[in-house]
């Protein structure tokens, strides 16, 4: 076995246990309204506001993923949706304040949890995005509506190195062995 494999074997159960403390909360209805598997799979959004929170829980009667996930999530950067629709100023020292930043971050899930195997503040140099992005732990679950395929969902948070802002926020994402579906946050 190597070095970098036994390290992730002991950070997954090191995060395992720490994790195993952590409650579930309240779930949504068994019947999800938004977030839907087609919504997913969808190439454009269409819902224009705001997503409670609860959207990106396992709904009731939710049950164990269906899949293993251990691979890399890789984003472009993309033009984010926001309230109110335009972020002023539109640039800060060159970099677009309503891009949301480029990411590549290794999951694997263990247990019902979904975990970074790095949780750094993540940033491109050439990327055009103002924000950098630091993800965390999440879960990962099956739905009766999501069909073969297994969903998760992680909190990050967005922050910027030049100004002292922070923004909190969760993404949620469909897999199964072969395909993942479009990040909605």
């Amino acid at each position: 076995m190597t070095v970098k494999a036994l390290m992730i074997r002991i950070l997954v159960l090191v995060l395992a246990v720490a994790l195993s403390a952590c409650e579930k909360s309240s779930l949504p209805a068994e019947s999800r309204e938004k977030l839907t598997r087609d919504e997913m799979l969808a190439a454009g959004s269409a819902d224009a506001g705001p997503i409670l929170n609860e959207f990106f829980l396992p709904s009731k009667g939710a049950t164990d993923a269906r899949h293993e996930l251990a691979g890399q999530l890789r984003l472009r950067s993309s033009v984010m949706r926001t309230e109110p629709a335009v972020i002023e100023p539109a640039t800060i020292a060159g970099k677009r304040t309503q891009l949301f930043p480029a990411l590549a971050v290794l999951f694997l899930s263990h247990d019902g949890y979904l975990i970074p195997v790095e949780r750094d503040i993540s940033f491109s140099p050439d990327d055009a995005s103002f924000w950098q992005i630091q993800v965390s732990p999440g879960r990962v679950w099956s739905e009766a509506g999501d069909g073969d395929m297994s969903r998760a969902s992680f909190p990050f948070i967005l922050t910027s190195n030049i100004e002292n802002e922070t923004y909190n926020g969760v993404a949620t994402f469909l897999y199964d062995g072969t395909q993942v579906s479009y990040l909605r946050y």
